[in-house]
């Protein structure tokens, strides 16, 4: 999932580098040309901080599914199935 998320990350970047790519293409934009210009600058702006919120969250799903593998326990409960019914099986440390 981390992962998923590092590669939305990497597609909002290249979105907004294409962006500010494409304006600094075109020096001075006429009055027809600034409500677009305007807009791609939004878009970039908008792109460039979803690149950033993205590899972050991905960061932290990935460091957690570390931890949560470093960490792994085996529960303290256990249900074994017997040939005449079950055993329930605990398990407890101090």
């Amino acid at each position: 999932m981390g992962l998923g998320l590092a590669g939305f990350g990497i597609g909002q970047q290249l979105t907004a580098s294409d962006a500010a790519n494409l304006l600094k293409a075109y020096s001075v934009p006429t009055s027809a040309e600034a409500p677009a210009v305007s807009l791609l600058q939004k878009r970039a702006a908008a792109a460039s901080g979803l690149a950033v919120g993205s590899f972050i969250g991905a960061a932290v799903l990935v460091a957690g599914g570390v931890v949560a593998l470093i960490f792994d326990t085996p529960a303290a409960v256990a249900f074994a199935p017997l040939s005449g019914g079950g055993a329930l099986v605990a398990h407890f440390s101090f």
